[in-house]
């Protein structure tokens, strides 16, 4: 059971826009709601309290704790010293520039990666946070080529714990079906596109499943179709990667997080 929804902040104003969210997760399950910053110094840890305190107090927002942890060496190392609990749900405004570069400073993936059985939030820069609720479903985004066990279950995990429906859809590369050449060298029928975008699989158990087409912009896709069945979380997996491949393997996630209009369940897609 969550017990804490936490929201990591910067100095930047964008990290504020995660408390909305938060707090309406955090109300619908009775749990407390904490903010937390790090620092690098422990002489920078009174300052920071205050200057926290202030900015939170401005934005409108009412929250049970502020704590300021202290690390030398990465955000995401001090973040995760007090997220790294299973009951502790952490909410996180991110920023994406370019479709060719990954989340601000990484600090979220990173934090991502260290809570493979945590839950991570993620809100992007086009979520409507002044219009969230948690009366849509939660859509668990599955590759059939490598399906994810992660995903499904922290998607069903929010959707029990919020009392919401869970959804999962297939995705699948649109294909163009090209009709058996006729005797003569011509064909009949012409060509004709599949349409899986449409398909109602199966739903039973409260759950539905669902196939949906894409081309070369799953994203794009799969934010096209939470705004059709009005959900209120996306989930999706991604996975750690280092060097140049890092941004390849991991840029169906940062995109969905890019494009989505609500906030997205990250999950790491490891073991």
């Amino acid at each position: 059971m969550l017990e804490r929804v936490v929201v990591p902040v910067d100095a930047s104003a964008r990290s504020l826009v995660a408390l909305g969210p938060a707090r309406t997760m955090a109300d619908s399950i009775g749990a407390e709601l904490v903010v937390v910053t790090v620092v690098a110094k422990p002489g920078d840890r009174s300052r920071a309290q205050t200057e926290v305190e202030h900015r939170v107090a401005s934005f409108g927002v009412p929250v049970n704790r502020i704590e300021v942890t202290v690390n030398g060496y990465t955000i995401g190392q001090g973040l995760e010293a007090v997220t790294h609990r299973p009951e502790v749900l952490v909410v996180m405004a991110t920023e994406t520039h370019s479709r060719n570069r990954p989340i601000t400073g990484s600090v979220a993936e990173e934090l991502v990666h260290a809570r493979p059985d945590g839950l991570t939030v993620l809100i992007g820069p086009a979520a409507d946070v002044d219009g969230f609720d948690l009366v849509g479903p939660v859509v668990a985004c599955i590759d059939p080529d490598r399906p994810s066990p992660r995903v499904r279950a922290g998607a069903r995990r929010v959707a029990r714990e919020f009392s919401i429906e869970a959804m999962e859809v297939s995705l699948v590369v649109d294909r163009w079906e090209v009709p058996e050449p006729q005797p003569g060298g011509s064909s009949s029928g012409g060509t004709g596109r599949s349409d899986p975008g449409s398909r109602l699989s199966r739903r039973s158990g409260g759950r539905v499943r669902m196939t949906i087409g894409h081309g070369s912009e799953p994203a794009e896709s799969i934010a096209d179709f939470g705004d059709r069945v009005g959900a209120s979380l996306l989930a999706v997996g991604t996975r750690p990667q280092v060097g140049l491949t890092r941004m390849v393997l991991g840029s169906v996630a940062i995109e969905t997080v890019r494009r989505a209009h609500c906030p997205v369940l990250t999950v790491s897609d490891v073991g």
